[in-house]
């Protein structure tokens, strides 16, 4: 029996031993096949990330390649380029000579309304200070004819210098309409931008640097030195639109602290051409700042317009935006109503900021082209709503109690006047006040 015994006990740690031995083998396998995939993993992304960086240098082969081919034909053409260019200048001289030359032609045209001829002539003569002045004078008729004031400057000897010259005569000799001359200034500095108002031209070194002096000086008209050192005073919106106009068009971006010009960005955003500007003088990877700043300051119609600009859209979606912008106006709206205890003046100022709120959203629809993403069926209809009230709330007030009173001929009471008269003349309380059409005419007035 205890043979038997010793027998069994041997037999229960051999399997026991066995037991052991197969989860040791089975955890070996499995870390054997976590390792395998792993392995395989890597090898995979690894070669996923090497099929990549090829890619990346063929694409950057090609790119080089082709700037590089680029590069030689420019060179190749420069000799013709320069020819042309001094064919150009020549015919321009020779013009200005020619037209100079003629008897009449020493002064302006003699007719004022030839807009056309009297911007050549400015233009032409490179007359810097009497062409910014004459658009100046005449803003209203030339608003319809900025490509006129872009195609004179096209015909001038030197484009770029002339534009230069007219900034640098409007700092030192200002005019009093700063409306007129900041407009005429910004004509003249978007004539030399492309078309789409973002293409810098090709400028000479020595009128770049001549756009610097002029740009450090208007600068410093806004730097006050006080007793605590020097402060800076804040542009106005279109003066700030001008300065950044002059630094886009001279490229002068990086002559300028970055802070300085993208302040000057975020505190006019509100104008049209600030958007375009900024991308013009390439701030596209900084503008997500200018954007966060702009949808803290609830101004989310203008972060749109960056955004629009800049192709953020993935960061900061518009229909995000517009519906941001249409919540914050309804609370303002609602907050006004409350505040002002639903009262006349309450009511009508709720309803002008929400009606300014609803065009603002459909403007930037309509301009951005957004209509795919925001549906704007509903404020429509709410912005006919309240426009409908607010001009009927400006039709004056008519008097109900005129309305089924069958008007009263004088002419034809004549003899009743006359007996009443006699048989009240006698009456010694008798007056004029107590007659019974005295509340229907009018009293006298006397001077």
């Amino acid at each position: 029996m205890a043979a038997q015994a010793l027998a069994g006990d041997r037999i229960n740690e051999h399997l026991s031993d066995l037991e052991a031995q197969r989860a040791l083998l089975d955890n070996c396998i499995f870390l054997w096949k976590s390792l395998s995939n792993h392995w395989n993993a890597l090898h995979l992304t690894v070669a996923e990330r090497s099929q990549a960086f090829d890619a990346d240098l063929q694409s950057l082969d090609s790119r080089t390649q082709r700037a590089l081919d680029s590069i030689s034909g420019r060179e190749s053409s420069l000799c013709d380029r320069e020819f042309i260019a001094a064919a150009t200048i020549r015919e321009r001289r020779d013009a200005v000579l020619a037209e100079i030359e003629q008897p009449d032609a020493r002064g302006p045209p003699a007719a004022k309304s030839d807009l056309r001829g009297l911007l050549r002539w400015y233009a032409r003569r490179m007359d810097s200070a009497g062409l910014w002045r004459f658009v100046a004078s005449r803003r209203k008729a030339l608003c319809l004819l900025w490509r006129e004031i872009t195609d004179a400057i096209d015909e001038s000897v030197d484009p770029p210098r002339l534009v230069i010259d007219a900034v640098e005569d409007f700092l030192i000799h200002p005019i009093e309409d700063g409306k007129d001359r900041n407009w005429a200034l910004g004509m003249l500095l978007h004539s030399l931008l492309g078309s789409d108002g973002t293409k810098c031209p090709d400028v000479a070194e020595s009128i770049r640097e001549r756009a610097v002096t002029v740009a450090e000086s208007w600068k410093e008209k806004f730097v006050l030195k006080t007793e605590e050192g020097e402060r800076e005073e804040p542009m106005g919106g279109s003066e700030a639109q001008i300065f950044l106009q002059m630094v886009a068009t001279f490229g002068l971006r990086s002559r300028f602290e970055e802070d300085f010009l993208l302040k000057l960005i975020t505190e006019h955003a509100s104008r049209k051409e600030m958007a375009k500007l900024a991308t013009a003088m390439g701030f596209r990877e900084q503008l997500s700042v200018v954007i966060d700043k702009l949808i803290k300051t609830e101004k989310e119609i203008e972060a749109i317009y960056f955004v629009h600009q800049s192709g953020l859209i993935d960061r900061f979606p518009p229909e995000s935006l517009l519906k941001m912008h249409l919540e914050s106006s309804k609370k303002k709206s609602n907050s006004i109503l409350k505040d002002g205890n639903n009262s006349p003046g309450a009511l009508q100022e709720s309803s002008n900021l929400e009606i300014t709120a609803l065009r603002s959203i459909m403007k930037c629809v309509e301009i951005c082209n957004l209509e795919s993403k925001f549906n704007t069926t509903e404020i429509k209809r709410r912005l006919a709503v309240l426009e409908k009230a607010k001009a009927n709330s400006k039709k004056p007030a008519v008097s109900k109690k005129s309305h089924g009173k069958r008007p009263i001929s004088i002419g034809a009471t004549a003899p009743f006047h006359r007996a009443k008269a006699a048989r009240t003349s006698n009456t010694p309380h008798a007056s004029f006040s107590r007659h019974p059409l005295a509340s229907r005419i009018p009293p006298a007035h006397h001077s």
